[in-house]
């Protein structure tokens, strides 16, 4: 399991820990509960793999800030930060482990 994968489903037992008992989760949760944890969040990443038209435009604002005074964001700008969300995603979900980049 790579490292954003992990992060994410270590969060999520901690999160359904404290909303199911109130309680903390234990602090390395059993192998099963972290790899079906894993599998959640990669079905979770696969489902938003396209970006959503709001996330598409405030992505090629951010790389065209000027222009969103002139009227929004460019084509190629969109289309940019289409690319690096899915690129972004897909490397989320790929089996490459590495640590913080």
């Amino acid at each position: 399991m790579n490292v954003a994968i992990e992060r994410a489903a270590r969060a999520l037992l901690r999160a359904r820990a404290e909303r199911n008992s109130g309680m903390p989760a234990p602090e390395e949760p059993p192998s099963w509960a972290l790899e079906a944890a894993g599998a959640d969040v990669r079905m979770a990443l696969k489902a938003i793999r396209e970006p959503t038209e709001a996330m598409v435009a405030h992505g090629a604002a951010s790389l065209d800030h000027p222009s969103t005074y002139m009227g929004g964001p460019s084509l190629q700008s969109k289309r940019k930060a289409e690319r690096v969300w899915s690129a972004m995603i897909d490397a989320a979900l790929s089996d490459m482990t590495g640590g913080e980049g």
